[in-house]
């Protein structure tokens, strides 16, 4: 899949914020050059001051932004120009982004260490050996220059950019360490203090040795977008004029023949007109087992068809298809922030510059404390070796200074979130799990309370005509013809299942004029110069039409969980259909493992009080709301949300998206292709009500590392910087212990991969 225009510039794929607010446009845009949570602050804050930008959430990790703005008060080219005012370029794709990242930080890691090698081994001959090296302050300054200079001159250039605009990162502590080492080596020269230069090109080499690690554990935290991008076939055989031709993928149009063969992926979102065939759905809907698709049935593009040609007719290209749509709701998602990464990134905003201060504090403490300091020193070296209490005043000053501004680490903070997040997303991803941001992540996580819709969620929405009862001076196939009638306008199951009956019985119904929707209620519309009503009760009463005479009849029906459709004309009732649908399969389990957990479970419907209360006890769920309306079932959820407890509300994200739009999170369960649904925050590609299970069970561990991670990266902090300032850890050791921190944070986060492959 193509990611930039022939100008070079990313294609950000602008979609609204909201299906209620269309003013309010969200961009995904990738930049190069961002290293450490430093650097994300400086991007955020400038994007933040630009007129009509309400939202900028950076990812350090995924090395993009997600930008919500207002393109009435200002455009993507001025949201260009902030990002690169700063020094940083809008890149081409965040893969690519990566890769090209490693390639250099790799040539400079290798010159970093072609010369840093030799010098460390002097280093511990004259350290480890008491070795006199002839010249060696002079050859340390030869050596450490192209380490210094020529490999850190990027580091150098981007502290340098961010001093400009007043700001300080992670480069900033790297910079003035190495800087500091390598002047001291001149001083050293002339005065006799200890020179530190060949420490600053240890420390340089190992933070481009962490930065080349750190750049590899990015490219395995974005595999699963990795692996969708490589999925998508490059050419189709498209069937024209009665020719079959091989052509690149761009030429596919909406409506074109395309023939694919056993072996090879379907090569867009279309529908089967001829052929039979096994097709693997694995990468879309997480199903191990091949579906069967023939003649008008949808097939997913990226799919591999299995044992039989088919001829498929395009449906979606480009950005429309499933694929596509996967992929942007999976970088977009990585792009966004969890809640409580809110702290860490206040931490962060203050981190640097204390660690600046506190730098400028010890060195000048330990030239004032000396005498009292040094004893402490001489106790340690006994089970510390790289401590020096032989060290003159100025030299211990720089020795621990140069520690603090080294061992520092926001980048580990940094990463703690957006780690978690990538790895857990595509995790999700592979399992058929979509989420719409990282909020919902953390929503899910900690949900009180489930709510079901029932039709097509709990039971699989394919209802069958049960009984048809006339009333009194009706007959039965009345009764049912003028329902198909109104209902042939309608695409709900229950109007499908009244139509197939209808049809079985040869019935054919006048055409309906003046067809009118009655959401949650029915439907009515003029047959044959008869005003019919078809619905529930409430449609009934609205239309002034009695049913009284009918209810003990029905009464039964409803108790064993039939559904009760009535049918009325003008005035007069003239029957009633019922219908039955059966709970999924595996959807008691479902139930019973979600209380197991301490979740309260609710159905909320707006089908009949016996229907509602039969499935319900069915699948073992005692909160039972029914006959509820679209903005019923809203105010049902907040109630529900009373007293701070979350509700998270599984529907089929179309009939009750007022509802999943009010829950703390919405999931919507999808069909394979059908995956853009606005109102939810969770969707789940499978219709398999073990997705909702399995959507908690990941954001909880995602939620988890974050939760490990931010723990760690803290810890790692406070217990660094004061062993640091105290003189107890070589500058070397706190370069090393600093990117250890970051990789130890994605380390962790990678183990989702392990949990969830």
């Amino acid at each position: 899949m193509n990611n930039t225009t022939s100008t070079g510039r990313p294609m950000t794929s602008s979609t609204p914020k909201s299906p209620f607010d269309k003013n309010i446009t969200a961009v995904r845009i990738p930049i190069r050059g961002m290293h450490c949570a430093g650097c994300v602050r400086r991007i955020q804050q400038a994007l933040l001051q630009l007129p009509g930008v309400t939202e900028a959430q950076i990812n350090l990790l995924a090395q993009a932004a997600r930008v919500t703005y207002q393109p009435q008060k200002t455009g993507i080219t001025k949201i260009y120009a902030a990002i690169e005012g700063l020094g940083y370029q809008v890149g081409h794709s965040p893969l690519l982004q990566v890769e090209e990242e490693r390639r250099l930080v790799r040539r400079e890691l290798g010159i970093a260490w072609a010369f840093a090698g030799p010098l460390a081994l002097l280093m511990w001959l004259k350290m480890g050996f008491s070795l006199d090296i002839p010249g060696y302050d002079l050859i340390a300054l030869v050596l450490s220059a192209p380490v210094v200079f020529w490999s850190g001159w990027r580091i150098h250039l981007r502290a340098w950019a961010a001093a400009k605009d007043h700001q300080a990162t992670m480069d900033t502590l790297v910079s003035l360490g190495t800087l500091a080492a390598y002047v001291s080596g001149g001083v050293a020269l002339m005065l006799p203090v200890e020179s530190y230069t060949a420490v600053g090109a240890m420390i340089m080499g190992f933070h481009l040795t962490g930065k080349y690690l750190e750049a590899k554990a990015k490219g395995t935290a974005s595999a699963a977008v990795s692996m969708l991008l490589k999925l998508e076939p490059k050419s189709a055989r498209i069937i024209s004029d009665g020719q079959e031709r091989e052509a690149p993928l761009t030429e596919v149009k909406v409506g074109s023949l395309l023939r694919v063969l056993p072996g090879e992926r379907i090569p867009t979102d279309g529908i089967v007109v001829e052929g039979a065939s096994s097709v693997d759905e694995a990468l879309a809907t997480g199903e191990s087992l091949p579906v069967v698709k023939k003649a008008g049935d949808r097939v997913i593009g990226a799919t591999i068809n299995q044992d039989g040609a088919l001829v498929v007719k395009a449906a979606a290209i480009g950005e429309e298809t499933f694929l596509a749509q996967v992929i942007r709701l999976v970088e977009e998602c990585q792009t966004t922030k969890v809640p409580i990464q809110e702290l860490a990134d206040r931490v962060t905003g203050y981190f640097v510059p204390a660690v600046l201060g506190l730098a400028g504090a010890t060195f000048f403490l330990w030239l004032i404390f000396y005498d009292k300091l040094q004893p402490a020193l001489t106790w340690a070296l006994a089970f510390i070796p790289w401590v020096r209490p032989d060290l003159s005043p100025i030299s211990a000053a720089l020795y621990a200074a140069l520690a603090v501004l080294v061992v520092a680490c926001p980048c580990a903070l940094g990463l703690a979130t957006p780690a978690a997040l990538m790895v857990g997303v595509s995790a999700g991803a592979r399992k058929g799990i979509l989420f719409r941001n990282g909020a919902a992540i953390q929503q899910l996580a900690g949900v009180n309370v489930v709510a079901f819709d029932k039709t097509g969620t709990l039971t699989y929405g394919r209802p069958r005509t049960v009984n048809v009862i006339p009333s009194p001076g009706s007959t039965a196939d009345e009764v049912l013809t003028m329902a198909a009638g109104v209902e042939a306008n309608s695409s709900h199951p229950l109007a499908s299942a009244i139509q197939k009956e209808a049809s079985g019985k040869g019935l054919s119904p006048p055409p309906a004029t003046n067809f009118t929707n009655q959401p949650g209620k029915g439907a009515t519309a003029n047959l044959g110069g008869r005003e019919v009503a078809v619905g529930n009760r409430k449609l009934m009463q609205e239309q002034g039409i009695k049913t009284e005479a009918l209810i003990e009849a029905l009464q039964s029906e409803g108790n064993a969980g039939q559904t009760v459709v009535w049918v009325g004309a003008g005035k007069k009732l003239l029957g009633a259909i019922t219908l039955a649908d059966e709970p999924k399969s595996g959807a008691k389990e479902v139930i019973a493992c979600l209380r197991k957990q301490g979740l309260e479970v609710a159905l909320l419907t707006g089908d009949n009080q016996g229907t509602a209360h039969s499935i319900a006890q069915q699948l073992g769920i005692d909160l039972v709301l029914a006959e509820l309306l679209p903005d019923e079932k809203v105010t049902q959820i907040k109630k529900l949300q009373q007293g701070d407890r979350r509700v998270a509300m599984v529907g089929d994200g179309i009939n009750d998206a007022a509802a999943l739009v009010q829950a703390d999170i919405g999931v919507a369960l999808g069909s394979g292709t059908d995956i853009a649904i606005e109102s939810a925050d969770v969707i789940l590609i499978r219709e398999e009500l073990a997705g909702v299970l399995s959507a908690v069970s990941t954001s909880a561990a995602v939620f988890r590392k974050i939760k490990q991670n931010l723990f760690w990266a803290f810890f790692y902090n406070l217990a660094a910087l004061p062993l640091a300032a105290l003189g107890l850890l070589h500058p070397v050791v706190a370069e090393i212990a600093m990117f250890a921190s970051s990789l130890m944070v994605i380390g962790n986060s990678l183990l989702l991969n392990t949990k969830y492959k």
